[in-house]
């Protein structure tokens, strides 16, 4: 029907005359506020309590003493927990676990893998395709190179490593220079990693399974210089790649591209959108970004300089465009230190949740939110 104002229709009809609030794209659905302006509708965040927790301790073997940089990914085919670490003790480690009885208390250690290596700042993801865990790491021994490899597990207590392969011959680790890994359907892995030595560029890279005894890389694809706090996630639906940084260089806000992924093998590439606001500036240290599958709503989390808090952002998808929400606050005391930086995000599909887990350093221990 007709608009109205104070019960009173407009004298255009359906139609008025507006001052908009930030930008607007076309054919987006806007909201009055209360300073008589116009802005497109986003949507938000909603933090929920802290999640209830039965009891707290510690579970299962304790095999090493000094593991650092842990990358976890959880295998549905055999419903295990992989793990990936370095043990300073050692060399980088990957091992099979089996929870099981009561609430998941039991852990039993299926199999270890060494990788005669040592790889730090490490992360991890399943290719449930085909059964394998891929993992991305930087290689302290042969300065710092990012590199890859991937491990079978042909049962729920076998677990075999493949050979490793270097993706570049750079310096891949400094502060926030944190290479990353998910996996994007039909046998590929899309991997994100920087090179400090060449203007801190973040660059992605598709490899895909070649059917027989490896991955093989596609065609390496700068996404930017100057990159911290480089994260990356895959939506299902859309089959696109959603990649999210921090801008050195342009007040350090937080952005993102939308991946599109062509072609296969070693010929596998990604054309990237234009660049996405996500947050302001001072943000997106130790960024994260997760897709609710429920909802294909695409979550970031970052930590903010802007009184070093926590914030979270929620994204909705369009093609190649990403539109954000309103940040929102997810813990409001100081973050201190740097430890306290990366968040990690985590996706419970049976209650359509993401949980957002972090760590504070004043006095508590680590925290849960669930949105």
């Amino acid at each position: 029907g007709a608009i109205s104002v104070g019960g009173s229709p407009l004298a255009s009809g359906n139609t008025f005359t507006a001052v908009a609030d930030g930008s607007i794209a076309n054919n987006k659905p806007l909201v009055i506020k209360t300073n008589g302006k116009v802005c497109e509708a986003k949507e938000v965040p909603t933090v929920l309590a802290t999640p209830t927790q039965n009891s707290q301790a510690d579970h299962g073997p304790t095999w090493d003493t000094d593991i650092r940089w842990l990358g976890a990914a959880y295998g549905r085919t055999h419903s295990t927990v992989f793990l990936a670490y370095m043990n300073y003790n050692s060399d980088t480690e990957m091992v099979l676990l089996q929870p099981s009885g009561t609430n998941l208390a039991t852990v039993t250690q299926a199999s270890i893998q060494l990788i005669n290596e040592k790889w730090y700042y490490l992360d991890a993801a399943y290719d449930v395709d085909n059964n394998k865990y891929g993992v991305i790491g930087v290689d302290q021994g042969t300065g710092t190179y990012p590199k890859f490899v991937f491990a079978n597990s042909s049962s729920s207590t076998n677990l075999s490593a493949g050979s490793s392969q270097t993706l570049r011959a750079g310096n891949g680790a400094s502060s926030e220079h944190h290479p990353r890994i998910c996996y994007c359907g039909s046998g590929r892995f899309a991997v994100l990693y920087t090179d400090y030595g060449t203007s801190e560029t973040v660059y992605v890279r598709i490899l895909t399974w070649n059917g027989s005894n490896n991955y093989t890389a596609g065609t390496e694809v700068a996404v930017h210089t100057y990159c911290k706090g480089s994260c990356i996630a895959y939506h299902a639906d859309s089959g696109k790649l959603i990649i999210a940084y921090r801008q050195e260089q342009q007040a350090n806000t937080t952005v993102a591209v939308v991946g599109t992924i062509s072609g296969t093998g070693g010929s596998a590439t990604v054309t990237l959108s234009s660049e996405h606001s996500v947050n302001g500036a001072d943000t997106g240290r130790g960024g994260q970004i997760i897709v609710d599958d429920s909802t294909d709503k695409i979550v970031y989390c970052g930590r903010s300089d802007n009184g070093s808090v926590f914030q979270s952002v929620v994204m909705s998808l369009s093609g190649t465009t990403l539109t954000a929400g309103s940040a929102v606050t997810i813990e409001g005391s100081t973050i201190s230190t740097a430890d306290d930086r990366y968040p990690h995000l985590s996706y419970i599909d049976k209650a359509n949740k993401v949980l957002i887990s972090y760590c504070r350093s004043d006095g508590t221990s680590s925290k849960f939110r669930e949105g």
